[in-house]
């Protein structure tokens, strides 16, 4: 029976996590067999309640949907918890991507070289100064891709943000590869989290026979009845001080 069962998420609803190191690699990994359990364990349940003899349907489906409920609002939990931590550290590992290390501030001779090479590019036709800068990246020439890498602002080169930010895109794939092949990894992991966690509602739903919006209605009205009892606390808390 279990065999044949259609709710199984296995393969079906879990997609493929990339494998990746350090605290985005763990909080993912930890994140996506969190949730595999969590809803692997839903539906056991569920085919355990369908398959008790002792219990009415009407039992049945009030126990399977005040459990769909609970691993409903888990999930949530989960997600807010788990999901930004991964797409922070995702945001993180892109952000920090560069091709070479920042000129340090008293390589005077290194930063003259780069003012030097700006100061060129500005003085090119404006058609040739992306192909000047594109040429440097093919040669691999640490100055000019300094020059542009290190830029304070793509005036200094006579060119727009777009085809700065563009060159040195292209520069850090060319240099860093496995630097950018890691970063990609951690995005990946993000966007498979977010994928699972939307399946997994799915397939609570799908287990418990009702609707991805009635668990949510269901859910937006525990959190107001607990904000509500939240405020009479504090409002009794405020009386008796």
């Amino acid at each position: 029976m279990a065999g044949d069962r259609q709710l199984s998420w296995r393969g079906r609803y879990a997609p493929p996590l990339p494998t990746i190191g350090g605290p985005a690699g763990a909080t993912a990994s930890e994140t996506f067999q969190g949730v595999y359990n969590l809803t692997e364990g839903f539906v056991a349940k569920v085919e355990g309640v369908k398959g008790d003899k002792r219990f009415t349907d009407q039992h049945k489906r009030e126990q399977i949907a005040a459990e769909a409920l609970r691993t409903y609002q888990r999930l949530r939990d989960i997600e807010r918890e788990k999901l930004p931590a991964v797409q922070k550290l995702a945001s993180a590992a892109r952000a920090n991507l560069r091709p070479i290390p920042p000129r340090a501030k008293d390589d005077l001779v290194g930063q003259l070289r780069e003012m030097e090479v700006r100061s060129f590019v500005r003085s090119l036709p404006a058609e040739e100064r992306q192909n000047f800068l594109m040429r440097g990246l093919l040669e691999r020439n640490e100055t000019v891709i300094s020059a542009f890498v290190n830029a304070p602002d793509p005036a200094v080169l006579g060119t727009n943000r777009e085809i700065l930010q563009r060159l040195v895109e292209l520069a850090t794939k060319e240099l860093r590869p496995e630097d950018v092949a890691s970063a990609e990894d951690v995005e990946k992991a993000a966007e498979a989290l977010e994928r699972q966690m939307f399946n997994a509602r799915h397939i609570i739903a799908e287990a418990a026979g009702i609707g991805v919006g009635e668990l949510d209605t269901a859910l937006a009205r525990l959190d107001r009845a607990k904000r509500e009892e939240e405020a009479r606390d504090q409002q009794e808390q405020e009386k008796s001080a």
